[in-house]
């Protein structure tokens, strides 16, 4: 586990001491709860309240469907986006009401704009339009370098405008952090302050918001929520959502493959399958999809592959595409649900 660089010494001997002494769950709440009430100067957590928990809980919950999914994303996403709005400068407004009284409130005449990264960071855009109408849409492009494995910015769409305007970048994942880092490293490139971004994200861990705070001290962080942490592959755990772009447009595959097991009730039926075995049951599916998965990458990765390989190719691309085939050898192989 990282160490997380926070401007308090003591909180931060605090936090690697939890780190060392925890599991990843016990770290997750206690990041959260940490950050939340702002030991961390440049991040806030999303107040973890009854509805924002709800939410998380339908995103995280594989039994979600994708409606369900995408409703409870965008009651997370609007949460997010009004507190990046409420870091914004204000100043004091005297109004005059309908009745005659005098008013003084407050107002934000500060131009902002949104950055998302592409493709899950769309998500964003529509429900930021829906509050403002008019305001400001760059987009950038994240791509792997083949070559190196990183991110990389391939592409952005940029005026000189966006110099005058705080930048809300979006992401949704928040895993070792490079695709944002690439994304930051590219707007200051161009000239945006560092000061002047705003980097929005549902789900974090504690290695990517080091990695981000190391770099760019200056730089506002607003998180949903503060997992425990990465695996070996670099995939958040504890708890983890899966790929959100993959699930918000509907180019999951597991997700498919669950909705074909939840759906069928014929099977369900004729194994007599309950909640339970249900579960195992999906688990198997996964584990063989995964397997299928794990063959065409190291295919996908073999630059010299022969024809042989090339229909092999071809062929594991079909199989992962198509969940009744999964779901079958799934029955195949599977023997607890004759007991």
């Amino acid at each position: 586990m990282a160490d997380l660089v926070i401007k308090s010494d003591k909180v931060n001997e605090k936090v690697n001491e939890k780190v060392r002494c925890t599991s990843c769950t016990e770290v997750s709440c206690f990041f959260n709860k940490l950050m939340e009430k702002s030991f961390m100067d440049n991040v806030t957590v999303l107040p973890q309240t009854s509805q924002v928990l709800i939410n998380f809980t339908r995103i995280r919950d594989r039994r979600t469907k994708r409606s369900e999914f995408r409703e409870a994303s965008k009651h997370l996403i609007s949460e997010l986006f009004n507190m990046a709005l409420n870091t914004l400068p204000i100043t004091t407004k005297k109004v005059v009401t309908r009745v005659g009284e005098k008013f003084y409130g407050i107002e934000s005449d500060y131009k902002v704009c949104i950055v998302p990264i592409l493709r899950a960071g769309k998500s964003m855009q529509s429900l930021a339009e829906e509050k403002y109408k008019s305001i400001k849409v760059f987009d950038t492009l994240i791509q792997r370098d083949e070559v190196t494995s990183k991110p990389v910015a391939f592409k952005s769409w940029y005026t000189p405008d966006i110099l005058n305007r705080k930048v809300i970048l979006f992401d949704p994942m928040l895993a070792t952090g490079g695709s944002a880092l690439s994304a930051i490293n590219d707007l200051i490139d161009y000239g945006v302050k560092e000061s002047n971004i705003i980097f929005v994200n549902l789900v974090s861990c504690p290695e990517g918001l080091s990695n981000i705070n190391i770099k760019y001290p200056n730089l506002k962080i607003i998180t949903g929520h503060v997992d425990g942490g990465l695996n070996k592959n670099n995939y958040i755990i504890k708890y983890g959502l899966g790929d959100f772009g993959d699930l918000y447009y509907g180019t999951d595959n597991g997700y498919d493959l669950i909705r074909y097991i939840l759906d069928d009730a014929k099977i369900k039926e004729k194994y007599k399958i309950s909640d339970i075995k249900e579960d195992l049951f999906i688990d198997d599916c996964l584990k063989i999809q995964h397997g299928l998965y794990d063959q065409y990458q190291i295919l996908m990765e073999n630059k010299n592959r022969n024809w042989r390989e090339d229909i092999k190719l071809a062929e594991l691309k079909r199989q992962l595409k198509d969940p009744k085939f999964v779901y079958e050898q799934a029955l195949k192989k599977s023997e607890w649900y004759k007991d």
